[in-house]
């Protein structure tokens, strides 16, 4: 039987319990880009910058069209892997929602033989992840992985597929991945851990190239429960916006999630330095306050008000309307530390 690991009955629940009160807002998410001619460098300790770029929030209708009935087609370069996303597509996707969603393959390949080219093997774990769109951010709506080999076979030119063999659930599947394995427990072991070790970089390789190819603006990532995936390649004003929107969001799910305490920690420690973090705490001991948004109550009037704005060199200010008489201001500093975008400072104004 095949095996689906990431469709969550309680997921859809508590997402269908929320629709009324927030998916509207969520999709009518969209940003307004001022952005002017110089662009500042980047350096070891400086992150990308697009000088005066701001944006905001409003309630209209987002300007991108995002239509789910647009398959994902491979556009990469790598051998067989077009044949291997159109069959995970033609063999997995039936088994998800597709009304709202738009299914994109990720195969996480551990070995290929293709010695005998009326049976390549391909070995893996070969997921396939439903998702929507929420303004900038691509969220994870159902999914599953299906570890086994798929067989394709050459001939003139031409590769076909001839058969998919994937791993049994529950007991079982140690025992009948290493029979599809023939035997090799390293292999098996690789594609146990393949999904692991690759870790975001693949799901994102795939979420971009949908979105180029459809011509849609996407800059993130959220699986249910789980802190954003934010890509550090997007300007900063994007990367900040979208990660005090997530921040917003985690807190408005406070009242259908119990791990509310764990969610908020693993965000931060995704995106904030140790310091930030520890400065931040202290604040909150001095003040009961969650001086990153400024209140303890996230209202639709802050996420509705909130703006972000580029001043260059990693500096951006972010805005919001706590009630109709106090605006709220955040000063915050990036900057790229190993390759990621971090938050490396923050001070508050009113």
């Amino acid at each position: 039987m095949k095996r689906v690991i990431l469709v969550l009955t309680l997921m859809i629940a508590l997402l269908s319990a929320c629709a009324n009160n927030q998916t509207e807002a969520k999709v009518e998410t969209t940003t307004i880009l001022e952005t002017s001619t110089k662009i500042a460098e980047t350096t070891s300790n400086k992150v990308e910058s697009k000088t005066n770029e701001v944006i905001t929030r409003q309630n209209k209708r987002a300007a991108f069209s995002f239509d789910p009935n647009k398959r994902f087609v491979y556009t990469g370069d790598e051998k067989y892997l077009k044949e291997v996303t159109e069959i995970l597509i033609d063999e997995f996707a039936p088994l998800f929602d597709q009304e709202r969603n738009i299914e994109i393959p990720t195969p996480y390949i551990s070995q290929i033989n293709d010695e005998d080219k009326n049976d390549i093997k391909i070995f893996g774990d070969f997921y396939i992840y439903g998702y929507e769109m929420n303004g900038m951010i691509f969220d994870c709506v159902n999914g599953g992985s299906f570890p086994g080999c798929i067989h394709l076979k050459e001939e003139n030119g031409d590769i076909s597929f001839v058969k998919i063999e994937t791993a049994e659930d529950g007991a079982n599947h140690d025992k009948s991945l290493l029979k599809i394995c023939e035997g090799d427990e390293s292999l098996k072991k690789d594609i146990d851990n393949e999904r692991y070790e690759d870790g975001d970089k693949l799901r994102i390789e795939y979420v971009k190239m949908y979105a180029k190819e459809n011509n849609l603006e996407v800059s993130g990532i959220k699986d249910y429960g789980w802190p954003v995936i934010l890509f550090d390649d997007t300007s900063d004003a994007r990367f900040v916006y979208n990660f005090y929107d997530s921040y917003i969001e985690e807190i408005r799910a406070d009242n259908v999630l119990n791990d509310f305490e764990d969610r908020m920690n693993n965000l931060k420690k995704k995106y904030l330095t140790p310091e930030l973090m520890k400065k931040l705490a202290d604040l909150y001991d001095q003040t009961e306050c969650d001086k990153i948004v400024g209140d303890q109550d996230a209202t639709e009037m802050i996420m509705d008000s909130m703006k972000v704005e580029d001043k260059g060199d990693g500096n951006l200010v972010v805005s919001c309307n706590i009630d109709k008489d106090t605006k709220y201001v955040i000063n915050v500093k990036l900057e790229m530390i190993n390759g990621k975008k971090k938050f490396v400072d923050m001070s508050f104004e009113k």
